[in-house]
């Protein structure tokens, strides 16, 4: 399965194999005032290669620290794409997901996290994601 888009917003939408994305491809929150939630959009677009179709897989995106502890799961879900009739032999379908999620802030000051997209039990994707305080 190949990765074509994975990303932050401020907002997202999958629709008809398109996805529709407002402020998308940041890693940086920039905070006023602390604690404060931060309301954003994940973005994924992939393509399932032709032996990879009519097979269920496993897709999570994990917020983790530096540390690799997991402070929340954004996305967990199964996936099984089939083959449409008239498809060519050899053919990857593409799917589209997008999930509204929330980053935290609880303490004032710097923090450093990575957003880790995990295939059928491995990582294949990592977006590095720093909330900090506003500086003006």
């Amino acid at each position: 399965m190949e990765v074509d888009t994975f990303l932050l917003a401020d907002g997202a939408h999958a629709v008809g194999g398109k996805l529709y994305v407002l402020g998308g491809g940041w890693n940086t929150i920039s905070v006023a005032e602390f604690p404060t939630t931060h309301q954003s959009s994940l973005a994924l677009a992939l393509r399932v290669a032709w032996e990879e179709t009519n097979q269920r897989h496993t897709i999570s995106v994990e917020q983790r620290t530096l540390e690799e502890e997991v402070v929340q799961q954004i996305v967990e879900m199964e996936l099984e794409t089939g083959r449409p009739p008239g498809l060519r032999p050899g053919a990857s379908q593409p799917v589209t997901v997008a999930a509204g999620c929330a980053f935290n802030a609880e303490e004032e000051g710097e923090s450093e996290y990575s957003i880790v997209l995990i295939i059928d039990g491995a990582e294949v994707r990592r977006i590095p994601l720093r909330i900090m305080p506003h500086r003006p």
